[in-house]
């Protein structure tokens, strides 16, 4: 069995038919009932899905995310407006030769990929808040500021204008 179960090309294909050879035999001698047979073949079948669904699970790929399709759309954008701009500034410039003709596609491409790529850092900045990068929040410190907070409201008696409300109080009333 061992040799079988070792050169089977999917072991846990091989287990389950050895289960269901098993149920076979034992309602072709008359040991189980129709009635169980029914209950064993779909706890079977549901073993089967069960481990379908794991061994799909374990080797699923990743989907692309959509920052990294934002990041290449934006980066072609960022590589194809120097080009846009020059035709734009030449056309109106009546084909002059100027040395804005160089400058302003320049400068504008500087502008757009500052916004682009500001709010491309932004957004994965917000899609992974918890690092250990100098812009990442941090977990421990936001767990225990509110355990401390949350134990001392717990633990103290009386709120401290109330404690010293009340000393006042008393020292009112002492002869």
């Amino acid at each position: 069995e061992k040799q079988l179960l070792l050169g089977a090309p999917v072991s846990r294909n091989m287990l389950l038919l050895w289960i269901g050879d098993i149920i076979e035999e034992l309602e072709a001698k008359g040991t189980i009932s129709e009635l169980k047979l029914v209950g064993l073949f779909a706890t079977l079948l549901k073993l089967r899905g069960s481990l379908d669904g794991l061994t799909k699970e374990l080797t699923r790929s990743p989907p692309i995310s959509y920052v990294q399709l934002t990041q290449l759309m934006i980066d072609f954008a960022m590589l194809m407006t120097p080009v846009a701009l020059t035709y734009n500034v030449g056309a109106s410039q009546a084909g002059r030769d100027s040395y804005t003709l160089y400058l302003w596609p320049a400068f504008g491409s500087m502008m757009l990929a500052l916004f682009y790529q500001g709010g491309m850092r932004l957004i994965t900045v917000m899609e992974r808040p918890f690092g250990f990068d100098l812009d990442d929040l941090d977990a421990d410190w936001l767990l225990l500021s509110s355990e401390r907070a949350i134990f001392g409201y717990l633990t103290d008696p009386y709120p401290t204008s109330m404690l010293a409300g009340s000393r006042r109080d008393c020292v009112k009333h002492m002869p």
